[in-house]
Order: C-alpha cells, then structure tokens, then sequence
C-alpha cells in the first residue's frame, strides 16, 4: 500500500464513506504505523497499520497508462 491507492473500507461506520484515497503510509521498524487517507466524507482520516485488514477491503489499481 502506497501514497495515491485507491482502498475500499469494510467494517467501518457509513460516515467514513465506501471508498479513501491513501495519502501516507507510515510503518515503524516495529510493525506499528498508521495509514492515512482522504474520504468523500472525511478530510483527514487514519487506520492504524496492524488493523488495516479489519478495515481496508481491497486495493484498486488506478494507474495512469499513458499508452491508451
């Protein structure tokens, strides 16, 4: 998971919305971090990096190919 990924939600209420787009990822040498997004919903939002499992569905690829 990167800066500028798409990230579908589960388990989450309905105000944080169904979709976020990654902003920063931080993981510490230790396994701990936060994963922080922007919402339809939610200027600033953050999921800790052990949960991101529990709260984070799917990834969705949205790169720019600039061949089509």
């Amino acid at each position: 998971m990167k800066a500028g990924d798409l990230v579908t939600f589960k388990n989450l209420p309905p105000r944080w919305g169904k979709v976020g787009l990654v902003t920063r990822v931080y993981v510490t040498s230790a396994g701990t971090g936060q994963i922080h997004m922007i919402t339809g919903n939610m200027p600033h939002c953050t999921i800790p990096w052990v949960q991101r499992d529990r709260y984070i569905k799917e990834e969705k690829d949205i790169s720019y190919d600039k061949d089509r």
